[in-house]
């Protein structure tokens, strides 16, 4: 069965995650075909990093896919099916906090999850014989 040929956002294309994205659209070309790939971030110069790679991977696994790069908004949305958005809102200041205070917050849910799972196992082993708890 021929598939319709699909037209593709990335949005946050400047993430270092995106040349993993764009290898799975690659494996899934004959599940998901793309006719049209756009590749939008509003920091220009964290996407140009990456800009050749993904020329050179497309037009060697996918020719006929025509690839745009741009920080317009404006460009980015025009004729496409579907967006995949890849976007951390504040960049890698953000991902600091964000990763030095999950740990924090993780230690005191699993302390609690902890707490709670020993109340549990406690009223299920004092008041039910099959775990040799008594009555």
């Amino acid at each position: 069965m021929k598939r319709r040929q699909l037209g593709v956002t990335i949005v946050g294309a400047g993430s270092t995650r995106t040349p993993a994205l764009i290898g799975s659209l690659i494996n899934y070309k004959e599940r998901f075909p793309l006719r049209k790939l756009i590749l939008f971030d509003i920091d220009k110069s964290r996407m140009e990093v990456q800009e050749d790679y993904i020329r050179l991977t497309m037009e060697k696994y996918c020719p006929d896919v025509e690839l745009m790069f741009t920080d317009n908004e404006d460009e980015a949305y025009i004729d496409i099916d579907y967006v995949f958005v890849q976007m951390r809102v504040g960049g890698f200041e953000m991902r600091r906090h964000d990763e030095k205070n999950t740990f924090k917050i993780w230690i005191n849910r699993a302390r609690n999850l902890w707490a709670r799972w020993i109340c549990l196992w406690y009223e299920i082993y004092k008041t039910n014989d099959s775990y040799g708890g008594k009555k």
